[in-house]
């Protein structure tokens, strides 16, 4: 704090930093923040949920070069779930990604209708990188058109198909495909909320099942970040395992 000439106290002037976070929920968040005990060191911490599992660190000081340090603390102890500053958003991340890497991504979606591939065409620079995608919603889009085998569509299997059939379909080096049940009922036995998310990267593929909870618009969104955030970790990985070998 300072004090003025007539011996009043002026308050300090704060200065704030905002970390985008994405895959943490509100409990581990808490528990990984409070691990680095910011508080000790004059640091005022507050965390504002956003859109499902996005949420905001935003992180206070009244000393710029403290606050610079505790940033860095702060990316290190909560690693790759943060996503960047206030403004950062996981498909400009992708985008940014893949540029360095000189990729380009084509995507498969079901449950999500367009919702991931509207994502990926909004950052800066998107259409270097971002060949387009394919809606396959009905089970004859699948299998017609990816190249997905007979049988359930709701699958590990399917979704690992979808990825490879549209990189094939559009040339690309990287693809990611999602199908699921968003709702209101089940589908082949499956419950709502079922989500099966699947990537092919340098002719390896891999699948993630998940379950989403909320209603159908929820599910989709979220459905949709997922996607974004695995892809962002396994180019992530690539880029750093291709350093490792310069």
């Amino acid at each position: 704090m300072a004090v003025i000439e007539n011996g009043a106290v002026e308050p300090a002037v704060e200065h704030a930093r905002v970390l985008v976070t994405w895959g943490p929920d509100d409990e581990e968040l808490a528990r990984r923040l409070a691990q680095l005990r910011l508080a000790e060191v004059g640091v005022r911490v507050e965390v504002v949920g956003g859109a499902g599992p996005e949420a905001r660190v935003r992180l206070v000081a009244d000393d710029v070069d403290r606050l610079d340090w505790v940033v860095g603390l702060v990316r290190a102890g909560l690693g790759d779930a943060v996503v960047g500053e206030d403004g950062a958003t996981l498909e400009g991340v992708v985008v940014e990604l893949l540029a360095r890497q000189g990729l380009c991504l084509a995507v498969a979606e079901s449950l999500t209708s367009g919702l991931l591939g509207a994502r990926l065409s909004e950052p800066p620079g998107a259409s270097a990188v971002f060949r387009g995608g394919v809606v396959a919603y009905a089970a004859e889009v699948k299998h017609d058109v990816l190249d997905v085998r007979d049988g359930p569509v709701v699958a590990a299997e399917a979704a690992v198909e979808m990825a490879e059939g549209v990189a094939r379909l559009l040339g690309a080096e990287v693809a990611v495909a999602l199908t699921g049940v968003a709702g209101p009922d089940e589908m082949e036995g499956c419950p709502v909320g079922t989500v099966f998310l699947g990537s092919w990267i340098d002719g390896d593929s891999r699948v993630v099942e998940l379950h989403l909870g909320g209603d159908r618009e929820r599910i989709r969104a979220d459905a949709a970040g997922h996607a974004l955030d695995h892809l962002r970790h396994r180019l992530l990985a690539r880029e750093r395992s291709a350093g490792a070998h310069i």
